[in-house]
């Protein structure tokens, strides 16, 4: 089993649940290649992110930290989706796609909890994390101490 730290975007005011899979940029699939069902992923919300260039939705703010605890479902996929645009003028290849089960959405994690215990600098902002990917392996230990302050809620 391995664990895995991976980012998304803020959230759009009009949603409702959190995303809880795991998305790589078409470029980046390799950083994905030893995902395998059973793993498990925090998933860290940005307090920035892209908005779509043909949806009149914005993003809410950010809680920038880790909001859901999750495990892996499947290996990395191939949805089908083509590239979306945003209204800065950037398009993105979402291609690859591991779908997780969300464990636990009940609790948080802030960045600078997070850049300790992953021993970052306390100004790391996760721009840029793992590579540019998003995604980043993470040793059991680092894991465990991160769903424990999650599941206490510590921000």
């Amino acid at each position: 089993m391995k664990y895995w730290l991976t980012t998304h975007w803020r959230p759009y005011r009009d949603e409702n649940n959190r995303q809880s899979h795991i998305c790589l940029k078409n470029e980046h699939r390799r950083r994905g290649d030893s995902i395998q069902p059973g793993d498990k992923v925090l998933i860290f919300e940005t307090q920035g992110g892209k908005t779509h260039r043909d949806t009149q939705s914005r993003r809410r703010i950010g809680r920038r930290g880790i909001v859901v605890v999750a495990e892996v479902t499947s290996i990395l996929e191939e949805p089908g989706r083509r590239d979306e645009n945003y209204d800065d003028g950037s398009s993105i290849w979402w291609r690859w796609r591991a779908r997780t089960r969300p464990i636990s959405e009940n609790g948080f994690v802030g960045w600078q909890e997070v850049n300790q215990i992953l021993e970052y600098s306390p100004e790391y902002n996760m721009s840029g994390f793992g590579g540019r990917t998003g995604l980043k392996e993470i040793n059991e230990e680092q894991f465990n101490s991160l769903v424990e302050r999650f599941d206490r809620g510590n921000s």
